[in-house]
């Protein structure tokens, strides 16, 4: 009896543990993400999202981004992020659910500093925080020199941070407005990085990436969250491959001391 319950508990745990980690992955990233061959800029994302949502079943959410690496400078502090650039409107990204200080982007009043969101983590290595004011430079190969550097130099007001329990992710993400960072990057405003997909289920994700992969063309790609994630997908399913052995040994004992009860009583 004290076997099948701590079976029952430890069965619990490991689903739940599961169902966090996995809500947590998908909060940085979606059930299929597309982008390009040499993270070159894609056209057209207004035309291209109509598009999708008409050719492609099982489509139920498509945002657009815009992505670069860039470092972050206060006076205190220098730190190399990922920005991405999303839409005001997209819920789906797990740090506007999980501010902390300030406000999610879709909460913003007119500014003439672009907006940027950073995690707890960011801003305690900054040593800044909401309202105040850090410089982002474009990374790239090509800065060598004091004016390389001054064109891909852009200002942003922190206006909020967040935490989402998984730091390793949170210390390595930015987000602005995507027209901030069309704006970063030297896009025009018709073109992104790629697309957020999100589809009914984490299930669905890879048929619905092979659909993607063949409507779509050169240079784009779809990759499910199985593909860009297999590491986090592979540990998760190593940690069910015991269960069975686990409960076939409790099964096992229950059953001899069953036996051995019986035996006890008849005799």
């Amino acid at each position: 009896m004290l076997g099948t319950a701590a079976l029952v508990v430890t069965l619990s745990i490991l689903s739940g543990f599961e169902k966090t980690l996995t809500g947590n992955v998908l909060g940085f990233t979606s059930n299929v993400e597309i982008s390009s061959y040499g993270n070159r800029p894609l056209p057209d994302y207004l035309g291209t999202s109509r598009f999708l949502l008409k050719k492609v079943h099982g489509i139920v959410q498509l945002s657009p981004f815009v992505e670069h690496e860039a470092i972050l400078r206060s006076p205190r502090g220098v730190v190399g992020v990922e920005l991405r650039g999303i839409l005001p409107s997209d819920t789906s990204v797990l740090a506007m659910k999980r501010i902390l200080n300030g406000h999610a982007l879709a909460e913003l009043l007119p500014d003439s500093v672009d907006p940027i969101i950073i995690s707890t983590g960011l801003a305690k290595e900054l040593s800044t925080g909401v309202g105040k004011n850090v410089a982002a430079i474009r990374f790239n190969e090509r800065l060598r020199t004091r004016e390389d550097i001054l064109a891909n130099l852009h200002r942003f007001r922190i206006v909020g941070t967040y935490a989402t329990g998984m730091s390793q992710y949170d210390d390595m993400l930015a987000y602005t407005t995507l027209h901030a960072a069309q704006a970063f990057n030297g896009f025009s405003s018709t073109q992104v990085s790629g697309y957020d997909v999100r589809t009914a289920s984490l299930e669905s994700s890879r048929p619905v990436a092979d659909s993607l992969n063949r409507v779509l063309f050169y240079p784009y790609i779809a990759r499910s969250v199985y593909d860009v994630y297999p590491t986090i997908f592979a540990w998760i399913d190593l940690q069910k491959k015991p269960i069975p052995i686990i409960l076939g040994l409790i099964i096992l004992v229950a059953a001899f001391n069953m036996i051995s009860t019986l035996l006890l009583i008849v005799t």
